[in-house]
């Protein structure tokens, strides 16, 4: 009889253009997972995903790599994929075993050409993706304007699960309630929409359910925000993969 950890697996993959911060925010969430103690650094070489030589000296990915760990009742798979366009191939590769997929987007370059080519691999694919808008604590950034870019070049499809203030802090953990998500899923939910024209109160869980479905079924797209460098907003990403996306079994 399976346990039951290995009753909740859950395969996911880390996609992001070169230099969106992707292996900083896989260091991030193992550092919360509690596999490692210290979160390593590109720049110095030493993040447990760049084994390579070649990979520690450029400061990339270069093949994509498998690292397992616990996390509230679910054993995660997560890849840690190449960011570079040379080497689509092996992303590609690595996509065909994944249950979902974080896409992680600077909030300084926003979306990208190799974006919107993982973006387009995933989609054909039908994985469900969490997106987040990394970077958000660099001098610049304009958060409408990235996720303008989203809407325009990838999807209409999202939905944010989180608030910034003016000061680009994340001000709250992942809210369900929010009257601005309850009014963005009564475009995906006749039930939802009927509730809040009937003022019935909607619970936190029947929100949080009709968002799985939506989600797991690529109709929509949680975004969420962060900087991955401070570790800021990596456990709210982290319960929002295992709350929301799909697990194997």
């Amino acid at each position: 009889m399976r346990s039951k950890i290995e009753e909740r697996l859950l395969n996911i993959g880390i996609f992001a253009h070169v230099d969106a911060g992707k292996t900083t925010v896989t260091e991030n969430l193992l550092f919360q997972a509690g596999v490692i103690k210290d979160i390593g650094r590109v720049d110095s070489g030493d993040t447990k995903t760049d084994q390579m030589d070649l990979e520690k000296k450029r400061g990339i990915s270069i093949q994509s790599t498998p690292i397992s760990f616990d996390y509230k009742g679910f054993k995660v798979n997560l890849v840690d994929t190449p960011g570079h366009v040379d080497f689509i191939a092996e992303v590609e590769r690595s996509m065909g075993i994944l249950d979902g997929a974080v896409l992680v987007i600077s909030a300084k370059e926003g979306v990208q050409s190799h974006t919107i080519l993982l973006y387009n691999s995933l989609k054909k694919l039908k994985i469900p993706t969490v997106v987040l808008i990394n970077k958000i604590d660099r001098m610049g950034v304009c958060l409408e304007s990235v996720i303008n870019q989203i809407k325009e070049l990838l999807t209409e499809d999202i939905v944010p699960i989180q608030s910034v203030n003016s000061d680009m802090k994340i001000t709250d953990r992942i809210c369900y309630e929010s009257e601005v998500l309850i009014d963005q899923m009564t475009y995906y939910s006749d039930q939802l929409l009927e509730s809040v024209i009937n003022e019935v109160e909607i619970s936190k869980e029947k929100l949080i359910e009709s968002l799985k479905v939506n989600i797991r079924s690529c109709m929509m797209h949680p975004v969420v925000y962060g900087s991955a460098l401070h570790g800021s907003g990596m456990v709210e990403l982290l319960d929002a993969v295992v709350t929301l996306l799909p697990s194997s079994t």
